[in-house]
């Protein structure tokens, strides 16, 4: 009977991987591709999972023979329950199995020797201070928010963005760091923060405090709530501001389009709700929007930060190759971003030294017959100024786009561009803007 059970439970499994292909990077978190495989055939038993993975696979597919009763869910550990003996230590277990990491992951990641991290599961004797050592780096670990570690201090002799492009290169090897730096803005959005093409206060509070959480650059640091804080009981009833919800979103690496979504809500009730926006809402939709807000964070542990997967295929390999393939990638995205970080600081030093020697450049021009190489060096120098401050303002505030719009002599652009895209050409009806004198010099006392 038993095995007539697990062969219904493998059936079941391997039709639900095919309706819902899309699941499978998020089940590839729990086991790999073979592992999977195997379960689906039935040469795998179901009952043999641990309790932790057995929970999460559930929350996944659904399935109701994967359903754990009468189990607290791993999601809800809290270490400071742990040292007050509310919770079993067996929940740390739990909740390793269920976040798809083993024990030697852990201990690694927190600093502990297996032998001690053992006994402590076990509630077997050891030093008081050794029980304090593991339970702070378990709750840093768990509750990155509530890391103790120093702030940097900024360096008001240099800018941020220039702070910051230290930091990236400062931890190159820093591959975790710098992985979880680039699930909060791309790479190619970090180059542009750190080419100063972007300002500081156009990053969104959520992410700036993430950012804090991992740099701990004392300029991403904010005042108020940590997202993580958030309650959504205290949210409804008025104890903590709705825009703690907003910075909760953005922390998570959502914004108000991607999680309504998510909810399957109005974008505009999404923004206007979590921004504590004034509106006329009835209180049916009012409660519809609280509602999918509890369950989706009820469904989300407090101390795991839901990022935004890449779409990749399920790895044809063992965990062991999994986990050297990601290790390689990590190394691959740090190295490549501090290369081209090296690179802005290369191309910035030469343009620098040109913008240094263009007084001197541009001065040449008013010399009365100033040669031929002092001419192309003018007018190498006045391009590389200008497409260095393009780069600043195709990225800049409306407000300043419209400041530079009106600022530009519109015909002597268009004088400019027509004459040096064919200077070289011969003469002919292409060619026939050289025939006329610059706009703005028009009735010049000529």
């Amino acid at each position: 009977m038993a095995n007539e059970q697990e062969t219904e439970n493998a059936k079941q499994f391997e039709a639900w991987l095919r309706e819902n292909p899309e699941k499978h990077v998020e089940l590839q978190k729990v086991y790999c591709r073979e592992h999977i495989i195997r379960l689906s055939k039935g040469t795998k038993s179901f009952s043999t999972m641990a309790v932790g993975k057995r929970i999460r696979m559930y929350e996944i597919t659904q399935l109701p023979f994967l359903q754990v009763t009468g189990d607290i869910s791993p999601r809800v550990l809290d270490i400071e329950k742990i040292k007050n003996g509310d919770q079993p230590r067996s929940m740390i277990l739990r909740r390793i199995e269920y976040d798809g990491m083993s024990v030697g992951e852990v201990i690694n990641k927190i600093g502990i020797a297996v032998s001690s991290f053992n006994r402590y599961i076990r509630n077997e004797p050891i030093d008081v201070s050794l029980t304090d050592k593991i339970e702070t780096r378990l709750t840093q670990f768990y509750n990155p928010h509530l890391n103790n570690a120093q702030p940097i201090v900024s360096d008001s002799s240099k800018t941020w963005f220039k702070q910051l492009q230290e930091w990236l290169i400062a931890h190159r090897d820093d591959t975790e760091s710098i992985c979880q730096v680039t699930k909060v803005y791309s790479r190619e959005a970090l180059l542009n923060f750190c080419r100063g093409a972007k300002d500081l206060s156009s990053i969104p509070q959520g992410k700036s405090m993430r950012l804090y959480d991992i740099t701990r650059l004392e300029f991403f640091k904010l005042e108020g709530h940590h997202p993580m804080e958030l309650d959504m009981g205290k949210i409804i009833n008025r104890e903590q501001p709705r825009l703690l919800l907003a910075r909760r979103i953005e922390y998570d690496g959502f914004n108000s389009g991607t999680m309504a979504k998510k909810l399957g809500l109005k974008i505009d009730d999404v923004y206007r709700y979590a921004h504590d926006k004034p509106t006329v809402m009835s209180p049916e939709r009012k409660s519809k929007i609280e509602k999918a807000f509890v369950d989706y964070f009820s469904q989300c542990s407090k101390s795991q930060i839901p990022q935004k997967s890449a779409s990749t295929s399920l790895p044809a390999q063992n965990q062991s190759n999994v986990v050297a393939r990601s290790v390689e990638n990590n190394q691959r995205i740090s190295g490549s971003l501090v290369d081209a970080l090296a690179d802005i600081q290369t191309n910035l030093a030469k343009i620098t030294k040109r913008i240094e020697n263009s007084a001197g450049d541009l001065q040449s021009l008013l010399l009365k017959e100033p040669t031929l190489e002092q001419r192309i060096s003018a007018v190498c120098t006045a391009i590389d100024v200008l497409a260095t401050q393009t780069e600043y303002f195709k990225d800049s505030p409306e407000e300043e786009r419209k400041k530079l719009a009106n600022a530009i002599n519109v015909e002597d652009w268009g004088y400019i561009v027509s004459v040096l895209g064919r200077i070289d050409q011969p003469n002919s009806y292409e060619t026939f803007t050289r025939l006329y004198k610059r706009p703005s010099n028009k009735g010049r006392g000529e």
